[in-house]
Order: C-alpha cells, then structure tokens, then sequence
C-alpha cells in the first residue's frame, strides 16, 4: 500500500477558529476548477455541443455533419484523463491498493442515480450534499459507517426508483 505524503497537503490553514487542512482546500479547489471548466467545455464550445448532439441522438448529428467518431473519441480521451486527475487528487488522502476505487465508484452510482447522467450541476449539488450526509454519519455512527451510509443511500435509491433508473424508456428496449 502506498501514500503520497507531502508537507504542503498535511499543512493547516488557520481561519480565526476554524482550522481546515491545506491539502483538501487545495483538492476541493482543483475538482471545482475542472467541473467548471469542463461545464465551459460543453455548454459554450462547438466541441461541447457535437457531444451533447452526439449523446442524445448519434444518427441525428451524423445526418447533421458532426463526426459522431470523433466525438466519441475525444469524450472517451477526456473521460481517461479526468479518471487520471480523480486518482492522482484521491491519492493525496488515501491508500493506493486494488480495491481503493470500490468506494469512489459506489459514490459515483449514488450520484447518478440521484442527479442523472449529464448534469453537471445536479451532479455537484448531489455530490455536496452526499458529502453532508458522510460526514453527518461518520460523526454520529463513526468513521467506519461513511461507506455504510452510502451503500445504504443506494439501497434506498434503487428501492425509491423501483422503475429503474430509466423507467420511462422501458418499451422503448423492447420495441413497443
């Protein structure tokens, strides 16, 4: 198991009484930093529009002129290199071990689930507020119950939808 220790993300930051840890206010800076930018991404460039174009309907923007190919090339490059940027940032606080992505990815389920595919800003509300609800339980239950917590949030998202997670697209797989 590795850590990447580093004096400048284990320093503090004093704020009157409120002590916050350099590291994490630096980490919590950066994924703001690319969430925003990858909004400016989609929302006001001409590559932004030919992806979201290309998501909702691929035959639709070929017919259009776009090169459904290189859309999806590129989202899928993006996609590779933001995973990179989430693992070197998720390595700053925890252990590196084959199993250190199991919690990050029933997160990333929660969070789907709660805010849907494509929503940038649905996505950054329900991450904060499944942040709350971390660290409420891990206060009230105990550190060891954050991943309880979100496993059980999911439970009960699942059981909430009990359509699915697309329930209006369900004739739509089988042809009717």
């Amino acid at each position: 198991y590795r850590l990447i220790a580093d004096p400048v993300l284990t320093a503090s930051l004093r704020l009157g009484p409120v002590s916050l840890n350099l590291g994490r206010v630096l980490v919590a800076a950066a994924a703001l930093l690319v969430v925003g930018l990858l909004w400016l991404g989609l929302t006001r460039t001409r590559w932004g529009r030919a992806v979201r174009a290309t998501s909702i309907d691929a035959q639709a923007a070929a017919l259009l002129g776009i090169d459904v190919d290189a859309a999806a090339r590129t989202t899928f490059l993006l996609a590779l290199g933001l995973s990179g940027a989430t693992g070197a940032l998720f390595a700053t606080f925890h252990y590196i071990h084959p199993a250190a992505g199991v919690e990050l990815t029933l997160m990333a389920i929660v969070l789907t689930i709660w805010a849907g595919v494509g929503r940038l800003r649905s996505i950054l509300v329900a991450g904060i507020l499944l942040g709350i609800i971390e660290a409420v339980s891990a206060a009230w239950a105990g550190p060891r119950w954050r991943e309880t917590a979100v496993a059980l949030l999911l439970l009960g998202s699942l059981l909430a939808r009990s359509g699915g997670l697309a329930p209006g697209m369900s004739g739509a797989v089988h042809g009717r």
